[in-house]
């Protein structure tokens, strides 16, 4: 019984230690533009993307101005 256990064991060991299939990397990959820059994008989506920066921004200087406040009453610094 006991060899038979070994049998088996080592004879799974090669499967078990086979390296991971890895996929090909296409030679080329394709190219959808700079995200940031704005190419192809319609105005109306760019407005509203900027509507909602300047949005996001406001809150931002809102809440830190808040947290400033809040913890220049609890800690000067060191």
């Amino acid at each position: 019984m006991f060899r038979f256990a070994l049998t088996v064991l080592l004879a799974a060991t090669p499967a078990i230690a086979a390296p991971a299939h890895r996929q090909p990397t296409p030679t080329t990959l394709p190219s959808s533009g700079d995200p940031g820059s704005g190419t192809g994008m319609d105005p109306k989506r760019k407005a509203e993307m900027d509507k909602a920066d300047r949005a996001r921004d406001a809150q931002k200087k809102t809440f830190d101005t808040k947290m400033n406040r809040t913890m220049n009453t609890i800690c000067r610094g060191c």
